[in-house]
């Protein structure tokens, strides 16, 4: 078993004056050639600086390294990092009211689930009711809760299209998950020895299930790195007796 620390990075803080204090931390990760740490620079407005160092076995990034989604740069590394690609962005629009059905092409008896589309000339890319979890009445008249997800926000004239009454509209804009394309280059779990990259997973699908896959695969190669066995954690074959 290993029993000193054996990646050795520092971490930088600095602020971006340009992009204005919401997004004033900058991160950068670099290699050193001696000592076992991370170490971090806090770089503050009035440019006070405190750093703090930690020892570490291994580092595991657990976000997503694209440039629309992280300000971590790797440097200092015997191998340059590229993070190709981007991220879709989705606008989720929560409207608690009550539907329309003929602006869904529905019948006023007929019941709503969820409606998924692919076709991107559409307005949303789905639209569904979210259920209570204590269970209730759930008709089509009654007041409800309305989750649509689309690519574009939504204005007001349109939802009303869609909802002949609303009581409570919610709005939130994300970076979701990957653009893929047909000849998409799948990233590494393992990024350098002792540095592992959990979101690497993504390009290949991107769901809390896929994450959990991804995390499994991360420490199984973070722990056979830090006992330096190949078999580490690897389940004995399973007997099967008649």
């Amino acid at each position: 078993m290993r029993r000193c620390p054996v990646t050795n990075f520092t971490m930088m803080i600095a602020t971006r004056e340009a992009e204005g204090p919401e997004n004033a931390l900058l991160y950068e990760a670099a290699k050193e050639a001696k000592g076992s740490r991370l170490a971090m620079e806090d770089a503050t407005h009035d440019n006070k600086i405190a750093q703090r160092e930690q020892e570490y076995d291994a580092v595991i990034l657990a976000t997503p390294l694209t440039h629309d989604k992280s300000k971590i740069h790797l440097a200092n590394f015997s191998q340059q990092f590229s993070f190709p690609g981007h991220y879709e962005a989705i606008h989720t629009t929560l409207v608690r009211g009550i539907v329309r059905p003929e602006s869904l092409m529905m019948n006023d008896d007929e019941m709503l689930d969820d409606i998924l589309v692919t076709n991107p000339r559409l307005m949303f890319n789905s639209f569904g009711r979210q259920q209570p979890v204590e269970g209730g009445n759930c008709s089509q008249e009654t007041l409800g809760v309305w989750k649509v997800f689309s690519p574009t926000a939504i204005p007001e004239d349109k939802l009303d299209i869609f909802f002949q009454r609303r009581e409570l509209t919610h709005r939130v804009s994300w970076l979701a998950y990957p653009h893929y394309n047909t000849n998409e280059t799948l990233g590494k779990f393992e990024l350098a020895p002792g540095l592992y990259h959990l979101n690497a997973i993504e390009w290949a699908g991107s769901a809390m299930e896929m994450s959990v896959i991804g995390a499994k695969n991360v420490a199984l190669l973070a722990y056979k790195y830090w006992m330096d066995d190949p078999d580490a954690g690897r389940k004995p074959p399973i007997k099967e007796e008649l």
